[in-house]
């Protein structure tokens, strides 16, 4: 044989041959509008748990497309091009409206949890459902809606405590009040549509109505407003739990406080579901079943460097497992408040 045809046969051979002892790499591709921070624990968290579960490796491809209407649109219109599947395994977060209307268009494909997990999910929290009776989304954590407010603000001016919505209409409250604006922000919008539902819609507009004239602003951003409450700038404002839990975090519950008033408002799930024709569908139910281990919902609650909890970031989400708000250390999470112990007769029509 020629020495030139010997090399090129060596040459491809050791290109296409794996060094022994090394481990396959599989592949997962995830869309998602959520932050750096959960991508970047849940994709490490991951890692860990499939090796651990198939002996292999796996790389996590984020897709990053925009916020939640854009991840829907986008899914929507790549179907419309390829019905049979669009070369994404999972959609990760965005609540749960987009997962019912993928569900509706039967563009999710159905995996039931093993009962070993499945049995530690409750159907519903506060009156919302944590997982399609069909199997084709589930609530990796959940969100609630409420109030922040600074307790030290509020002493020092002689404000009153918040318990209702109701409340922020008071005179009393004048240009204390913050909320960012609901056509630009999907956290903010939700408060005011929960308002016209639990009020009804002739006293849902004259409290909308009233606290906006008590609001000194209205931000651009959802998570702008509770940075406003710690600042002092405002004393009150309307806030989605994790915004909330974060300023709690970083300056103390001490002087930051937040309540979900009972039976005025809901707890959405923050759903995760596995799209038509998943190319990787097998590692993409591995994933949701990392999602719903014990290891997966410590990421959601836990803060850094505690056993158990996220490497580098702080999520300040809700677990869906009940006994985990029991369990954790206190000293391990700045989530004080605990969605399972909550009850409201409040339902929500999506």
């Amino acid at each position: 044989m020629k020495p030139i045809l010997l090399s090129s046969i060596i040459c491809i051979c050791l290109c296409f041959s794996r060094p022994s002892g090394s481990l396959a790499q599989d592949r997962l591709v995830i869309i998602s509008p959520h932050w750096e921070g959960i991508r970047y624990e849940f994709g490490r968290g991951f890692k860990a748990f499939y090796q651990a579960e198939s002996g292999r490796e796996v790389k996590v491809e984020w897709m990053d497309v925009g916020g939640t209407s854009d991840v829907l649109r986008f899914i929507k219109s790549e179907f419309s091009n390829k019905p049979d599947g669009i070369d994404i395994d999972l959609m990760f977060g965005g609540g749960s409206d987009p997962y019912l209307e993928l569900s509706r268009t039967n563009l999710l494909a159905p995996y039931q949890l093993p009962d070993s997990l499945l049995s530690a999910i409750p159907q519903k929290a506060g009156g919302f459902p944590l997982y399609d009776a069909d199997y084709h989304w589930y609530g990796a954590t959940m969100a609630g809606f409420g109030i922040i407010f600074n307790k030290r603000v509020m002493e020092r001016m002689r404000l009153p405590n918040p318990k209702t919505w109701e409340d922020l209409t008071d005179p009393a409250l004048f240009s204390w009040v913050g909320s960012a604006d609901p056509r630009k922000s999907g956290s903010a919008h939700m408060p005011f549509e929960i308002i016209l539902q639990a009020y009804g819609w002739e006293r849902g507009w004259q409290i909308i109505t009233a606290l906006g004239a008590n609001a000194r602003s209205f931000a651009n951003t959802g998570s702008q407003v509770p940075k406003d409450v710690t600042t002092g700038e405002i004393a009150y404002g309307m806030a989605i739990d994790f915004y909330a839990w974060a300023q709690i975090n970083e300056v103390g519950p001490e002087m930051i406080g937040y309540t979900m008033p009972d039976n005025l408002t809901i707890l959405n799930p923050d759903a995760i579901g596995m799209l038509k024709g998943a190319p990787n569908s097998e590692i993409a139910r591995s994933f949701l079943r990392f999602v719903f281990s014990e290891a997966g919902q410590r990421l959601w609650m836990q803060k850094p460097g505690t056993p158990g909890g996220p490497e580098r970031f702080q999520l300040s989400r809700f677990t869906v497992l009940p006994d985990l708000y029991r369990r954790i250390d206190p000293a391990y999470t700045s989530v004080t408040f605990n969605p399972f112990t909550w009850t409201s007769t409040f339902v929500y029509d999506a």
